[in-house]
């Protein structure tokens, strides 16, 4: 991602912090000072400008001399004056949103990746690895996991989703938990940045139990609510950060395979995320293909019985291809083949199917 980042802008903390959340980003910040003129010939390539609020007449000079790159307004003013009569008179400028001082290294990072539209790609397999990373402000919270999940857990704390970053591009967490809290419309493309860099990687929300449901929190794909409850935790979390565990499944789209040789407790963890990811994502139904695993009879209809009790409660049809007779109902239809699980599949959602 080699994205260059041109700063006009006379406050140092202003810089500094826009700096150092670029570079956690990936992106090249440079900075120029207003103060001394701006030769547009001298600048080079930019893909971006993060421009005072009050120096917006400059931006109107570099405009006329020929700088298209879309630009970051810093105000200082309230929201009501950055809504849409602002918007409507700065946007002949090319000012495509704006960040409210001092600079929030969370909003500001979602702001500048949603001023770039970037997707971010996924990075290879980093030589060490991570069970889970919690990214939670509270160091209690890591304390209360440790307990949990024993002292040999797997497990690092940092504060927010900005400092997730590094060690994101540093390590391959197989999950992240995440404070629900720091989550919100304004810093979710912060997080699902971070998503798109690991896209195995399992991701999980903390809200406070008894919270009120945010639109925000449907990137994740299952929420454990705190205060954690040793339970939930132990039902959710060992199957995720065991060795391989993301591997449990091979997914595409709506379908998925359990493997071979997992425990049957730890494949239903795993299905009930699966089947959560599919509700999130809109699906009518998915799909099961138990073929690779090759449980036994008992342990299939264990499997079903699961699925049936997840199924209900998300609203999903689930279809299960087994070799195996078992005993399937109203939420869960056994099939002998996938061709036979997308033919009685609902016409506006087919399963998605991998060759």
């Amino acid at each position: 991602m080699s994205k260059r980042i041109l700063v006009l802008e006379e406050d140092e903390k202003a810089r500094s912090a826009l700096r150092e959340q670029c570079e956690r980003l990936g992106l090249e910040p440079a900075e120029v000072s207003l103060a001394e003129g701006v030769d547009p010939e001298s600048l080079g390539p930019v893909d971006l400008l993060v421009v005072s609020a009050a120096d917006l007449p400059r931006l109107s000079s570099l405009r006329a001399q020929g700088v298209t790159a879309p630009a970051l307004a810093l105000t200082s003013g309230l929201a009501e004056e950055i809504g849409r009569s602002a918007r409507a008179a700065h946007g002949p400028l090319g000012v495509v949103d704006y960040v409210l001082r001092p600079p929030e290294p969370e909003r500001l990072g979602a702001r500048v990746l949603r001023a770039l539209d970037l997707r971010s790609d996924p990075l290879p397999e980093a030589e060490s690895s991570l069970g889970l990373l919690l990214v939670d402000p509270e160091a209690h919270v890591e304390e209360r996991l440790r307990e949990m999940l024993g002292p040999k857990a797997d497990l690092e704390r940092v504060p927010s989703l900005s400092a997730a970053l590094p060690h994101v591009r540093a390590k391959s967490p197989r999950a992240l938990l995440v404070d629900a809290e720091l989550v919100t419309a304004g810093t979710r493309p912060l997080l699902e940045h971070l998503r798109g860099l690991r896209p195995k990687m399992h991701c999980l929300g903390a809200p406070l139990r008894g919270a009120r449901p945010r639109r925000a929190w449907r990137c994740f794909d299952a929420l454990l609510p705190k205060p954690f409850a040793a339970v939930d935790v132990q039902r959710v979390l060992p199957p995720l950060l065991a060795a391989g565990g993301p591997e449990l499944l091979d997914e595409d789209g709506n379908l998925a395979r359990p493997q071979p040789g997992a425990a049957v407790h730890d494949l239903v963890a795993a299905l009930e995320s699966f089947l959560e990811r599919c509700a999130r994502a809109c699906r009518a139904h998915a799909v099961v293909d138990l073929s690779a695993a090759k449980p036994s009879a008992e342990e299939a209809q264990e499997l079903v019985r699961a699925l049936a009790r997840r199924a209900r409660t998300l609203g999903l049809e689930v279809r299960v291809v087994s070799a195996t007779p078992l005993e399937g109902n109203e939420a869960v239809r056994v099939v002998s083949s996938l061709s036979e699980a997308q033919a009685s599949a609902p016409q506006n959602d087919t399963p998605q199917v991998g060759s």
